[in-house]
C-alpha cells in the first residue's frame, strides 16, 4: 500500500508542479500569492531590490493573501533570515494595515481574527533583502478567541 501512495504522490507532483504545494510571495499587494489554511510554505524565498512595497516598518515585502472560509481566530507564523514584520490588510491592498512585530527575531506571529469571504493581504517585510523561508496560517472558528493555543480543543459544554 506504501508504494501506491508513494508513487500516487509522484505522479500528482509530476502533473501538477511543485507549485500546487508552496508559493513564491508576490512582488505587490495587487498580485499576492494565496496561503491555503493549516499548509506550511517552507520553500526559501529570496525578497530582492524587486520587492519594493513599504509595509510597516520595512522597505521590502512579500504579498501573500488568503480567504477564510469561517470566521474566526487565525495564527499567522513567519520565519526569514531577519527581524521580520507581518501586515495585515482587510479587503483592500489600500487599506491600513494591522501591524505585528512581536519579537525583535527572524520569527514572527499574528493572531487575528478574520471575517468569512472576506479577502485579507498579509505581507512579511523586513528593511533590505532578505529571504522568508517559511509562512503558515492556522486557525480555529468556534468559539471566536482572542488568539487560538496550537492545541486548541472546542468543547460542547451546553447538555
Amino acid at each position: 500500500m506504501r508504494v501506491y501512495l508513494d508513487y500516487f504522490l509522484f505522479i500528482f507532483i509530476v502533473l501538477f508542479g511543485s507549485s500546487a504545494i508552496t508559493a513564491a510571495p508576490a512582488t505587490t499587494c495587487a498580485g499576492a500569492a494565496s496561503l491555503t489554511l493549516g499548509v506550511c510554505d517552507n520553500g526559501v524565498y529570496g525578497i530582492d531590490n524587486s520587492f519594493t512595497s513599504n509595509l510597516c516598518t520595512g522597505n521590502r515585502t512579500g504579498w501573500y493573501k488568503y480567504t477564510p472560509s469561517s470566521t474566526g481566530s487565525y495564527v499567522i507564523t513567519a520565519s526569514a533570515t531577519k527581524d521580520i514584520h507581518i501586515g495585515v490588510l482587510e479587503a483592500s491592498c489600500a487599506a491600513t494595515p494591522v501591524c505585528f512585530d512581536i519579537s525583535a527575531t527572524n520569527n514572527d506571529t499574528a493572531s487575528i481574527v478574520l471575517t468569512t469571504g472576506v479577502t485579507y493581504y498579509i505581507g512579511v517585510s523586513a528593511n533590505g533583502t532578505f529571504d522568508i523561508s517559511s509562512i503558515c496560517i492556522t486557525g480555529c472558528t468556534t468559539p471566536v478567541f482572542t488568539a487560538c493555543p496550537s492545541s486548541a480543543v472546542v468543547v460542547n459544554t451546553t447538555s
